[in-house]
């Protein structure tokens, strides 16, 4: 589609030339964005895999489902829950000072949020309920988060039950 890019690398060396796009580009083995429309010569052991702003991109994690999010632009993604005939749905959209994170799950399922090139929020938040800011990514819990000030990466943790609505707002003010 055209929110990720997979380069493979099919030639001895592990370097290669690709062309990105327009828009903003995050290399999900380094976590650098880059600016499209390039070319750029990548170096790598691995497959090279590239999303472009706005993607949703759903990963298998130690913790369940990890959704990344590479964030400017909204996005969302629909998850065929083959042994119900049912789709899961997330979305992000981002506004001004704020941004929203929502799972329509339907199933019960432990999910990661890793939102990409974020400063650290203000709160994370749905109505009254706060969720708990934690000190390390290996302390995250349901309803807690974490912000990694080096990679400037948020990390929010969020068990859900079927059919229920989890949304989450950032707040950057």
């Amino acid at each position: 589609g055209d929110e990720m890019l997979v380069a493979p690398i099919y030639e001895p060396g592990g370097k290669r030339s690709v062309y990105l796009p327009r828009g903003t580009w995050t290399n999900l083995e380094t976590n650098e964005a880059i600016a499209g429309p390039r070319t750029i010569t990548v170096e790598t052991k691995s497959l090279p895999v590239f999303a472009r702003n706005g993607a949703i991109v759903p990963l298998d994690g130690a913790a369940g489902m990890a959704l990344h999010y590479f964030p400017k632009a909204g996005g969302e993604f629909f998850l065929l829950e083959g042994d119900i005939a049912e789709y899961s749905q997330v979305h992000a959209a981002p506004a001004l000072d704020i941004m929203r994170l929502e799972i329509e799950s339907k199933k019960d399922r432990d999910y990661q949020w890793v939102v990409h090139h974020v400063e650290r929020p203000s709160s994370v938040e749905f109505g009254d309920r706060k969720y708990r800011e934690v000190g390390r990514l290996a302390e995250l819990t349901d309803r807690t988060w974490f912000h990694d000030a080096a990679r400037k990466n948020l990390h929010v943790r969020v068990k859900v039950k079927a059919a229920e609505d989890c949304i989450i707002n950032l707040n950057f003010e």
